[in-house]
């Protein structure tokens, strides 16, 4: 998903500021999800 990764930044921030969470906690959360996308893609 190139066009998150391009803006990972603002979307982390937007996430935390909008779901209550720490910015610290939605980086893992997103980093956690684009390894789970990128394994599907190899299987």
């Amino acid at each position: 998903m190139p066009f998150l990764k391009a803006d990972q930044d603002r979307f982390e921030s937007y996430q935390a500021a909008t779901h209550d969470v720490a910015l610290k906690d939605t980086q893992r959360a997103f980093d956690a999800y684009l390894d789970r996308v990128a394994a599907l893609r190899t299987t």
